[in-house]
């Protein structure tokens, strides 16, 4: 099964379907001389990734919220991000999300993040 894992050895588990979701952006500009031709500077493309977790404890959902609140950028590895665990990627996490389930003392929750590349 695809993986990531966060700081502090966080392992998040992804929903099976729609958990993630993969962007690219472009840094650097793009626009028309006056001529028309196209100038661009663009310098890099920077990943982002949206994730949804499957239902998890409200406990693991803390330690999620956490990391992401934690020190920025998070050093991450995993294979949704292409990285494997002898090495690291640096990103910036975000939490979009959160959702817990219909009973009011709920002990699952499902989150979405999204981490930028920093």
């Amino acid at each position: 099964m695809p993986g990531l894992v966060l700081p502090s050895s966080v392992t998040v588990p992804i929903a099976i379907e729609g958990g993630h979701e993969e962007e690219f952006e472009e840094i650097g500009d793009r626009s028309r001389t006056l001529n028309g031709n196209m100038r661009q500077t663009v310098r890099a493309w920077k990943s982002n990734h949206r994730f949804r977790t499957a239902p998890i404890s409200t406990a693991t959902a803390a330690s999620i919220i956490s990391s992401l609140q934690g020190s920025q950028p998070l050093a991450c590895h995993g294979t949704l991000i292409g990285v494997s665990s002898s090495t690291t990627a640096n990103y910036n996490g975000q939490l979009i999300s959160r959702a817990y389930t219909a009973a009011s003392t709920a002990k699952f929750a499902v989150l979405e993040f999204r981490l930028m590349e920093s």
